[in-house]
């Protein structure tokens, strides 16, 4: 699989109104921007339900699925973290 890194805000953000000008357009032949767009906005929901799961967990006890979900939040977390360090790795190499 191709590793992959996570962009910084300015280039999302041009990455994004390609996205659109390309649908715009009549240009996303390969639904290319039609899916980032998706990706994009399903990103954005995980973001707000991973808010609400963190404030979940700071009201609820210890049982199975609080622990479940403390274990995937911690997972989400260490990927952004690998992907902002390669991110980094990325940008001293160039």
């Amino acid at each position: 699989m191709l590793n992959t890194v996570k962009p910084d805000e300015a280039t999302l953000k041009t990455a994004l109104n390609n996205a659109e000008l390309m649908i715009e357009t009549g240009h996303d032949y390969h639904h290319v921007a039609q899916a980032l767009l998706y990706l994009n906005e399903k990103n954005q929901l995980m973001s707000d339900m991973i808010s609400a799961i963190e404030r979940y967990l700071q009201c609820e006890k210890n049982t199975p699925a609080t622990n479940e979900l403390e274990e995937i939040l911690q997972r989400f977390k260490t990927l952004e973290t690998e992907s902002l360090l390669m991110t980094e790795t990325e940008l001293s190499v160039d």
